[in-house]
């Protein structure tokens, strides 16, 4: 299978706070109302939206980043927020960071991952050739001495059932994987273009 990532490139944004609403296709996002009249629909990871639903009230001024992801093919593109900062501070000072919610940080003597990249150990993705993906990616990491950068996980469902073996890495979704998928997920994993874990 031929594999198409999409370009991400960074982000940043200032506008007032319209708090979260359902698109069309009934997708929750950020309401992000700009100075300039435009209205922007931002995808925000879980964790991060639960924070800020009760931390900003509609109209308050906000400032947010993170990534944008353009499919080459399409040319369409979704900006995902992992960060929230306040509207007149410099980009290090955050109200609230996505690392942050996601759990302890860990101790400064463990190795620096770049990226975890998980992949769907639930029957159906299994199935579909998940196992077959999983002990590619080991063999493929193992052998580039990737051992310290990336992180491999099985974990529960990605919600993509009908589009297995799935695998996530960073906030990049991998649908209909195959073992030869495996290299060219860790190369990507392992260049750090992807929000580095806490």
């Amino acid at each position: 299978m031929s594999t198409t990532y999409p370009i991400t490139v960074p982000f940043e944004l200032a506008g007032s706070y319209g708090g979260f609403v359902f698109t069309p296709e009934g997708k929750r996002r950020l309401l992000l109302r700009a100075g300039d009249g435009q209205e922007h629909l931002l995808k925000v990871p879980r964790l991060l939206r639960r924070r800020m639903i009760g931390k900003f009230t509609p109209g308050e001024p906000v400032r947010v980043a993170g990534t944008e992801e353009i499919d080459p093919a399409t040319g369409k593109s979704k900006r995902v927020v992992d960060r929230v900062l306040p509207p007149d501070a410099a980009p290090a000072s955050l109200l609230v960071d996505l690392a942050a919610v996601s759990g302890p940080a860990s101790p400064p003597a463990a190795p620096a991952v770049v990226c975890t990249v998980r992949v769907c150990a639930k029957k159906s993705c299994w199935r579909r050739g998940g196992r077959e993906l999983w002990d590619a990616l080991v063999q493929a990491r193992d052998a580039a001495g990737l051992a310290d950068r990336v992180e491999l996980r099985q974990t529960g469902c990605l919600d993509r059932c009908k589009h297995g073996p799935n695998a996530d890495a960073g906030r990049r979704e991998h649908s209909r994987c195959s073992p030869r998928d495996a290299a060219a997920i860790l190369a990507q994993a392992a260049a750090g273009g992807i929000q580095p874990r806490s």
